[in-house]
């Protein structure tokens, strides 16, 4: 299964968000699903893809729709 995960940061950006988001990638991949993060403040991963993002992602209202 393919997982998207969108955070405002990811490693090696410091925080417990960021934290968060990279050890529930990491068991995600664990288990043999493919995670995809998209993250402002990215950095690289060795195992799966981390896309930029070009803007604070608070931004973009589609997100929050309920």
């Amino acid at each position: 299964m393919r997982v998207l995960l969108v955070s405002d940061g990811y490693p090696p950006t410091a925080g417990g968000l960021e934290s968060h988001v990279q050890r529930l990638a990491r068991y995600i991949h664990s288990v043999g699903h493919l995670p995809t993060v998209v993250a402002v403040d990215g950095g690289q991963s060795e195992a799966w893809e981390v896309i930029p993002a070009s803007t604070v992602l608070s931004r973009v209202p589609a997100l929050f729709l309920n």
